[in-house]
C-alpha cells in the first residue's frame, strides 16, 4: 500500500522486475501493481479511476505499461478500448514508459520457427501441438495452446487492432535520442530519471 506523503510509480500489465522494484524503493518511491489481466472492462475503468486519484493528489510520479501481446489484443477491444483510453487519458502529460513487442507492432502475434525465425502459421502451431499431445501440462504445451489462441484472435480481429495500434496516442511520434539525453539520472544510464 502507499504510504500518505510517497510518491508512487504505477506498474500496469504484470511487469515485475525486482531490481526495478529495488530501485524504486531505494530512490523512496512506492510501486503500485495495477493489473489488467484476466478482469472485466469496468475493473480497467476503475484502474483509471485509480491513476486519476492518484495524479489529483499529486502523488503519482510515473507509469510503466507492459502490453504484452494478449494484453494488446484485449485492449483493442470494444469496450476495452474505451476503458483503455481512459487509462491512457489520465496518464497524459505524466511521465510513462510503454513496453510493447516490435513483432506486435509490425503485426506479428503467433511465436516464430526457433531454426527459421519466421512466424509459425495456425497450422505449424496446431502441429506442434499434436507433436506435444502426449505430454499433458508441459510449459511448452501450454505456449502452444496461449499462442494458438492468441493468432486465432489475432485472425478474428481484421483491420481492428491495426486501426487500434495505428491511432496518434497509442503510437506518438517520440525521438529517442532527446528523450534520453533529457531524462538520464538515478535509475541506471541507460534509464530515464523519474524526478519528485
Amino acid at each position: 500500500m502507499i504510504a500518505p506523503t510517497e510518491k508512487t510509480v504505477v506498474m500496469i500489465g504484470g511487469f515485475g522486475h525486482e531490481g526495478l522494484s529495488a530501485q524504486l524503493k531505494s530512490l523512496d518511491y512506492g510501486l503500485t501493481e495495477l493489473n489488467l489481466d484476466n478482469v472485466l472492462p469496468r475493473t480497467w475503468v476503475k484502474r483509471s479511476e485509480t491513476l486519476r486519484s492518484l495524479k489529483k493528489s499529486n502523488k503519482l510520479a510515473a507509469c510503466i505499461i507492459y502490453l504484452h501481446s494478449t494484453l494488446l489484443l484485449t485492449a483493442c477491444e470494444g469496450l476495452y478500448f474505451e476503458a483503455f483510453k481512459r487509462i491512457l487519458e489520465e496518464l497524459r502529460g505524466l511521465k510513462t514508459l510503454v513496453f510493447i513487442y516490435q513483432d506486435n507492432l509490425d503485426g506479428v502475434f503467433s511465436m516464430r520457427h526457433a531454426e527459421t525465425r519466421e512466424p509459425m502459421t495456425l497450422q505449424d502451431l496446431e502441429l506442434a501441438l499434436e507433436i506435444n499431445s502426449t505430454d499433458e501440462g508441459s510449459r511448452s504445451r501450454f505456449r502452444l495452446e496461449g499462442a494458438i489462441e492468441r493468432l486465432t484472435k489475432y485472425e478474428s480481429m481484421g483491420s481492428v487492432l491495426e486501426s487500434c495500434i495505428s491511432r496518434p496516442n497509442l503510437r506518438p511520434n517520440v525521438q529517442l535520442p532527446s528523450l534520453y539525453k533529457e531524462n538520464r539520472g538515478n535509475l541506471g544510464s541507460r534509464a530515464p530519471q523519474i524526478s519528485a
